[in-house]
């Protein structure tokens, strides 16, 4: 039961990051009708949020944990929920090392004086927010097959 319990927060939370990464990647993909000011005041907006999708990333590495350590040990989903845990684990790195530092340095532009590779800096931004989504669909994938064990033996 604490195995389901953990496997169905864990999705929830997973889902939840994929579709918050998702939404960033896919406003970002509209076309650069936006300015580097712009850009830059939306990352100040977006900075509010930090916090609270940190509880959500982090209580979702935690579910998928819990769950992993409720898996028989032995059984296949041991290996698929320890590849879902691997897979948040790695989302969680990309923001750390990458992504936070980059949403940072954006926060600070000055929106008069935008620096002269402002472009690039977006781009770079939305291909790490794309990693972060192929990781979370893939742990997602993995927490549905863990809540849902073959019934073969």
């Amino acid at each position: 039961m604490a195995l389901h319990i953990s496997l169905t927060v864990a999705i929830a939370l997973v889902a939840l990051t994929a579709a918050v990464a998702l939404w960033y990647s896919v406003r970002e993909a509209a076309p650069p009708s936006e300015s580097a000011p712009s850009v830059a005041r939306a990352q100040r907006k977006a900075q509010r949020y930090g916090v609270l999708l940190g509880i959500v990333e982090g209580g979702a590495l935690l579910a998928v944990l819990v769950a992993l350590f409720s898996v028989p040990s032995g059984s296949s989903e041991t290996w698929v929920v320890g590849l879902a845990a691997l897979c948040v684990a790695l989302m969680l790195t990309v923001w750390a090392a990458w992504l936070r530092p980059l949403n940072l340095t954006i926060a600070g532009w000055r929106p008069d004086a935008p620096p002269d590779d402002w472009t690039k800096q977006r781009a770079r931004w939305s291909r790490l927010h794309r990693v972060r989504i192929l990781f979370a669909v893939v742990a997602l994938a993995l927490l549905i097959m863990g809540l849902f064990p073959s019934s073969t033996a």
